[in-house]
């Protein structure tokens, strides 16, 4: 297949696919080919009077190798069938009588598919002169290149999934392809320098303004300021989109540990080799014909091929892998410049010899530019990574980020639908289970936006409850990130250390000994977390220190103790990122669910040693319950012991309704520690191995019991409700919908719950209604519960039901039911339309409905007010939001509304011309002069953003 004709194929096949998406959008999804042939017909072009519908199926098939390019005699038809597609998609090709439009057929849009239909042909009629008499060569080839293909798709079809599983699980995880799950992370160009944390960076770019003392030691608001700066004039972007862009051409893609690196490389050969079963993203079409070349660098470090050529090493592996694309077939390819091909070299930073991996980054930059017709990608950790040669050469860096929300939530569905093809309400259950995690604890969400730990999360959640199983995701994370991923995964041999006893001290370390390291850093920086400046952080002399006495103590002397700190501290931030350096010499892990994960493990081996009695260990934790800091290191803990403590996890969470009940006076005021105690006890009650059923008579010490204390929380929970119901117990919402299907307090809380509503002095705060959809084990008996009632703690209920299960057939009519009802209370419809817009923004009834609401002058203020937020987040390039504002702003009874209205139309539609006179009028006829004061606001930056735009207008045109 042939450049042309490929190129043609793609777009013929694109346009068909959006097209038909567009057409069953409209509701016509029935009989598209007989729609097609009848519109077809109608175009007046010639030769499409009798026009087939099934003729489009060889024009524009699923499959590339079904793909017949059309006949010259053909053209005419083709681009009629075109015209009615572009039609579908909304475009103006087609008159209201059905013909196409001169103005179309004469535009460019029209004439670049002539060219295309013209080029694919020309390449056919060549190909088929040449079939004749092609020379040996050319044949063999094209013979090798698609052998090639098919071994590549065999070779990079498939996730390796043992290491990353539960172990017990090794040999038996689920077969899931590559192309099923791989999410393209962003990328940021020209990432900067000091390095930091992924988290942290993106912290600090969204934060805005800040002080020097809300940045870690050693970093200056300039450098971010500078950094925030080229992320607007760059935004990040696709990394498909990078790879296939004009600076793509020579391209270093950075990235931290797990950050997708080597997957990336995977997934452009198995793409470009057809190992997708859907056609290729848009993205990467103009690669589409382009020969991958993946080349693994970390076999380069062995001093056999030092002075050797990158010809050399693939003959080797090509026999080696039978990779079915011999060296001469490769050299061909690399010296015709009409055949594409993209070379990409993964793992720089695995080459550990510094002189060893300069060299081989001066021989791949000599590589490009002996090929300067071929694609060069080059991958890396940002650590090991020098630009120097590169930057010479001409190469460009992105830096991968971490996985979007949006992204996140797609790989988990794709994932479970993988793994259980056969079983969709499975994976469906499985799916569900794992999304509620990422969204309702944070611990949770930090790792899922790393692809390697978001494998990890969703490997062991084939088999172990997330989130209430979350301690068995974070110790596999950081055993494979210690070293199962290099050694089983990567098959890398680390440096071998020449002093026998330093090599020997690495090895008792790696043999597991290192977690117990990592235990006591984390006890240590743990125990400083009230130090609010440097925080979970250490210095760079303090934390070897703290390796070489631990060294020290494995019987080693101490300049071997220094040694090994030395080479541990590179180790566990080069290779295993588990620690940062966060500038001025300060290092901390890189994640916080990491410390918190260990510190608890240190705290559990020092409880299973007997460092503490049952009661001076509930005391310890109760003095840490007042620090939030402590929280999920306490919650890791319980985990932990529960199991073979449950007396002790009972009594710490009698001890939590206590300090409830009776909050201690001094640094916190009362009412917050009121919920801040009441809500850890949740929490704690949500890590217990098992509740029993509740005893028939009270036990003689019923501190003890889990079963009692489960009883105990409920009742706290609901009496707070009943007397102060403006305090929050969010925090607690996503630990109680994890808990058991059996657990019985489910059953209480809504058997009070229902009790409650029943009452005509129902509270209006909604407080108790997201508590109640929390308790629900399901989203149909969360809908039944919100319907049995239209009351105030509904709108609570509607938006925990919206937000845990929105893909839950039963959730968006639910909401929809009580958006279109007027008769309902006017905070219930508010949170309904709200969450339309919030949750289903292109669902075929959500804007339609909201816009009912807007147009509707009986609708509440109050209401009207939500949907106008609404409108303006979701559908902002809609007309109605406009004129809502200016209703609003103009007839709104309500001071604050009307404040609200005139703000909304300065900051969304400032250049509008109908935008400066309504404020005009507001200015004049304002009753109030707080309405009229910020309307004079508004006025004046609607006129400053008229005149910086005309000044960039004229500055662009002096620059022409």
């Amino acid at each position: 297949m042939g450049v042309h004709r490929e190129t043609l194929y793609r777009g013929l096949r694109k346009l068909r696919t959006d097209a038909e998406e567009a057409r069953r959008a409209q509701g016509s999804a029935g009989g598209l080919q007989r729609a097609l042939e009848q519109q077809v017909r109608s175009t007046g072009l010639p030769g499409t009077s009798s026009f087939e519908g099934k003729v489009a199926s060889r024009w524009a098939p699923r499959r590339l190798k079904d793909f017949s390019a059309p006949r010259s005699d053909s053209f005419e038809q083709v681009l009629a069938v075109i015209a009615v597609w572009e039609s579908w998609k909304g475009r103006q090709t087609l008159a209201s009588d059905g013909r196409v439009r001169p103005a179309w057929l004469s535009g460019e849009a029209c004439k670049d598919w002539r060219r295309l239909l013209e080029e694919a042909h020309q390449e056919t009629v060549d190909a088929r002169r040449r079939s004749s008499d092609a020379s040996s060569v050319e044949a063999e080839v094209d013979a090798a290149v698609a052998r090639y293909r098919k071994r590549l798709v065999e070779v990079y079809g498939h996730l390796n999934l043992d290491v990353l599983g539960p172990e017990e699980r090794a040999g038996e995880q689920p077969l899931i392809g590559l192309h099923q799950v791989f999410e393209a992370p962003l990328v940021a160009w020209d990432p900067p320098r000091p390095e930091l944390p992924a988290r942290m960076w993106r912290e600090l770019v969204e934060r805005g303004e800040m002080s020097e003392d809300d940045l870690p030691p050693g970093l200056r608001a300039e450098q971010i300021d500078k950094w925030r700066r080229r992320r607007t004039e760059r935004p990040p972007q696709p990394v498909l989109q990078a790879v296939a862009s004009q600076d793509g051409r020579r391209l270093v893609v950075l990235g931290d540990p797990g950050a997708g690196k080597s997957t990336l490389a995977k997934y452009l050969a198995l793409t470009l080799a057809g190992g997708c079963d859907e056609t290729m993203p848009g993205e990467l079409a103009e690669l589409a014909t382009a020969v991958p070349v993946v080349l693994e660098l970390r076999h380069l470090a062995v001093e056999r091929w030092q002075g050797r050529t990158v010809e050399d090493f693939w003959e080797e592996l090509n026999a080696t892998e039978r990779m079915c694309l011999p060296r001469h077939v490769l050299e061909h390819l690399l010296n015709q410049p009409h055949r594409p091909v993209l070379v990409v070299f993964d793992g720089l930073d695995e080459i550990f010899a510094p002189a060893r991996r300069a060299e081989v980054a001066r021989q791949i930059a000599a590589f490009a530019q002996a090929h300067s017709h071929h694609r060069i990608l080059v991958t890396s950790r940002v650590y090991g990574f020098s630009p120097g040669a590169f930057t010479a050469a001409g190469f460009r860096q992105v830096k991968l980020e971490d996985l979007t929300r949006k992204q996140v939530e797609s790989f988990i569905r794709r994932w479970y639908q993988a793994a259980h093809p056969t079983s969709p309400a499975e994976a469906s259950r499985l799916t569900d289970r794992l999304l509620s995690a990422v969204r309702g604890f944070p611990s949770v969400a930090e790792l899922a936006g790393n692809p390697l730990l978001l494998t990890i999360l969703a490997s062991i959640g084939l088999g172990a409850t997330i989130p209430r199983d979350r301690r068995e995701v974070y110790r596999r994370a950081v055993d494979v990130l210690t070293g199962r991923w290099d050694r089983d995964a990567k098959h890398l041999q680390l440096p071998r250390q020449s002093h026998p006893d330093v090599a020997a001290a690495i090895d008792e370390l790696d043999a597991g000994l290192l977690q117990e390291l990592l235990e006591r850093l984390a006890r240590q920086l743990q125990e400083g977390a009230a130090n609010t400046r440097t925080g979970t952080l250490i210095s760079g002399a303090d934390l070897t220190g703290l390796i070489s006495s631990f060294v020290t103590e494995m019987n080693y002397p101490q300049p071997v103790a220094r040694r090994v700190a030395q080479i541990m501290v590179e180790r566990l931030h080069e290779r295993a990122f588990l620690i940062h350096p966060y500038g001025a010499g300060m290092y901390g892990f890189v994640h916080r669910t990491f410390l918190e994960y260990l510190a608890a493990r240190d705290l559990s081996q020092r409880y299973t040693a007997r460092e503490w009695t049952p009661d001076q260990l509930i005391d310890m934790l109760a003095q840490r319950a007042a620090d939030p800091a402590w929280h999920e290191v306490i919650l890791l803990l319980l985990g932990q012991i529960s199991r073979q403590a449950e007396e002790e996890h009972a009594a710490f969470i009698a001890r939590l309704l206590k300090m409830h009940r009776r909050p201690p006076s001094g640094a916190v005021r009362q009412f917050q520690h009121e919920s801040l105690f009441l809500t850890l006890a949740i929490r704690a009650l949500a890590e217990a191995h098992r509740i029993g059923r509740t005893p028939p008579r009270r036990p003689e010490h019923p501190d003890t019991s889990l079963a009692v204390q489960s009883n105990a929380v409920i009742d706290a929970l609901t009496r707070q409700m009943t007397n102060t119901p403006w305090l929050s117990v969010d925090g607690a919402l996503p630990a109680i919908a994890s808990l058991p299907w059996s657990w019985s307090g489910r059953d209480r809380f809504h058997q009070w719950y229902r009790a409650r509503l029943a009452q005509p002095t129902t509270t209006r705060w909604t407080t108790m209604g997201r508590a109640a959809a929390a308790m629900c084990r399901n989203p149909r008996e969360a809908s039944r519960l919100a319907q049995a009632t239209w009351t105030t703690p509904t709108a609570g209920l509607l938006s925990e039901l919206a937000q845990r299960w929105p893909d839950h057939e039963d959730s968006h009519p639910t909401v929809l039911t009580a958006a279109r009802d007027t008769t309902t209370p006017e905070d219930v419809r508010a949170t309904a339309l709200r969450t339309l817009g919030e949750q289903w923004p292109d669902h075929e009834d959500s804007h339609p409905t909201v816009l009912t609401a807007a147009r509707d002058t009986t609708t509440p203020e109050n209401v009207r007010a939500a949907v106008l937020e609404v409108l303006v987040e979701r559908w902002p390039d809609q007309r109605d939001a406009w004129y809502l504002a200016a209703s609003m702003a103009e007839s709104a009874t309500r001071e604050e509304t009307r404040q609200s209205a005139v703000l909304l139309l300065a900051l969304v539609w400032p250049e509008a011309k109908e935008t400066a006179a309504m404020l005009v009028k507001a200015l004049k006829e304002g009753e109030s002069e707080d309405v009229c004061a910020w309307a004079e606001r508004a006025l004046l930056f609607v006129k400053r953003t008229a005149e910086l735009n005309a000044a960039a207008e004229a500055q662009q045109r002096h620059e022409l």
